[in-house]
């Protein structure tokens, strides 16, 4: 599937997005309407789909920190007040909640619901993304001089 998108929708590229996604659009309509699929037992997908009987809620609920966290909510701008301090925690998640939970005198751990997303120092008033603590290989910037350029033959 993947390869026929992108022979049909994507070679020659159309000249504006708008364009581009005119022909991302006639072929989904093609692919799912007037296509037979050989998994499907030759039928076209759009003659077998339903669509689920549950119901998507309107707005996901808050959640439930435990109540020896700090919950703030974060800003439109990705920050959040933290004893008097505006730390930058990130704007992907602009007015949801946050918990701080304290690891040791003044560092907290920050977390997204259950998922831990950085560390607070409150002395230094800085933000540690977890990121930057995970231990990455050297393998694949090691390898970097051995690959060579295609050939243009």
């Amino acid at each position: 599937m993947h390869r026929t998108l992108k022979q049909e929708a994507t070679i020659p590229p159309a000249s504006s997005l708008k364009a581009q996604q005119r022909k991302f659009d006639a072929f989904r309509k093609e692919f799912n309407t007037d296509r037979p699929h050989e998994a499907l037992g030759m039928v076209d997908p759009v003659s077998v789909y339903r669509s689920s009987p549950r119901e998507m809620p309107e707005h996901v609920g808050t959640y439930d920190y435990p109540a020896h966290y700090l919950v703030r909510r974060v800003s439109r701008c990705g920050t959040i007040r933290v004893f008097h301090n505006q730390i930058f925690v990130t704007q992907t998640l602009n007015e949801e909640y946050v918990g701080l939970e304290e690891v040791d005198d003044g560092l907290y751990d920050v977390y997204f619901c259950f998922y831990q997303i950085g560390r607070y120092e409150l002395r230094a008033n800085r933000m540690l993304d977890i990121i930057s603590r995970v231990p990455t290989s050297q393998t694949r910037a090691e390898l970097t001089p051995r690959v060579l350029p295609m050939s243009l033959e």
